[in-house]
This record gives structure tokens, sequence and C-alpha cells, in this order.
């Protein structure tokens, strides 16, 4: 948490020079935006299915067009994270990682001298994954590999989305969003037992998924 903090102090003074003279500045087209919200949760160890969902990209760029009025937007989030752990002489050991990625547009409009708001489309793509794998001794030397549990959930989805951003200086913003999100999930589980040639399909289907989402991340924004 601590770096995420001197960071965005960082930016804040970087972005603050020269804020006297921000008529004279020309417009500034490529904005890199960061999820606050989402950033301080991997930190706490509380992401989860939902909050990717929910809020699917850590960090994005924007282009915006000459004329401030919309601009192209492509945001992506990705994790990859072990887990090890022991009950009863049961040794298990898990991975999971996941990818997200959107890419839209959005028209934008300025409302007063440091707000704007705006809406939009974009097009966005889910996938999680999760392989447990589980050993035993059986009082043989070194652990012997028992079954594999695998899980994978993926698939596409588009959303519209509707928000506002506040203007701090010419070049640092912060912004949030809500929207109505369509994803179409394949959702497959399989087991396999060690050894054995034959994995058993635990499930495999397709889910649809209506998610109407309030507005529930920060984001920071730095415009060069």
């Amino acid at each position: 948490m601590r770096p995420t903090i001197v960071a965005l102090l960082l930016f804040l003074i970087l972005g603050s020079h020269g804020y006297a003279k921000q008529d004279s500045l020309p417009q500034k087209r490529i904005e890199v935006f960061l999820n606050i919200s989402n950033s301080l949760a991997r930190f706490t160890g509380n992401n989860s299915d939902g909050i990717i969902l929910d809020a699917p990209f850590l960090v994005g760029v924007k282009l915006r067009n000459k004329k401030g009025t919309g601009a192209w937007r492509f945001g992506t989030d990705f994790n990859l994270i072990d887990n090890t752990g022991n009950t009863n002489g049961i040794f298990s050991e898990t991975r999971e990682q996941y990818l997200t990625g959107n890419f839209g547009y959005e028209w934008r409009r300025k409302t007063m001298s440091k707000f704007e708001v705006y809406g939009g489309i974009e097009a966005r793509y889910f996938e999680i994954t999760r392989e447990t794998n589980t050993f035993s001794s059986l009082g043989l030397p070194g652990p012997n590999q028992a079954s594999v549990f695998y899980t994978r959930n993926n698939g596409p989805g588009a959303a519209l989305f509707l928000g506002f951003s506040f203007n701090i200086t010419p070049r640092i913003s912060f912004f949030t969003e809500g929207s109505l999100a369509y994803y179409a999930l394949n959702n497959f589980r399989s087991f396999k037992v060690a050894g054995s040639p034959f994995t058993e399909v635990l499930e495999d289907r397709l889910i649809h998924q209506f998610r109407p989402i309030a507005p529930n991340s920060i984001f920071f924004s730095y415009r060069f």
C-alpha cells in the first residue's frame, strides 16, 4: 500500500507543475489510468471473481480525439497466485491465474470547469483458471501425487458504462463509473486421479450473466 501512496504523491507533484498555465497547455490526448480500489484490494489479498467482473481492469490507456470530446480506451487486469497447504499429511498446491481485457469508446462532455461526464460501450473478455494438485506420502519416500482438480471460467462480454471525472490539474484527474455488463461465461470443472488415463468432467456449461454495476472503484488518471 505504501508504494501506491508514494507514487500518487509523486504524480500529484509532477502534474501540479504549470497548473497556473492551464489555458496555454495543448490538449493532452494520451491518458494512463490506474484502478486504485482494485490495486488496494490486491495488496490486501481481497481479490475475488466478483471483484474482477465488477471492476475488470486494473490499468489502462485512453487516446482522446483532438477536440477532447471522445476517447478510445483499453484496460486489462492479470494476476498469478500460488498457494500450498498441508492437512493431515495431505499436501496441496494450487495455482490460480486470471486475465481480463477491455476495448471500447467513450463520449465525453465538460459540465463545469473541473468536471466531465462520459459514457460509452466496450467489449470485454474474462478468464480465470485454478488447478489444485494433492499429494500424499503414504509412508513412502517423497510425496506421491493423488489427484488433480481443475476449473476454468472464461468468455466474452459487453458493457454500457457511464461515469464522471474530476480534474485536479491539467494532467491529473480522478474518475469513477457504473455499467451494465453482459457476460457469456463457460464454466468448466474436471477431476483426475493420478495415474489414471481418464478425466472426469464435473461441469461444462455456458452461463449468461447480466451485471448492473454501481460505481465502486476510483481511478487515478495522468495525461501526457
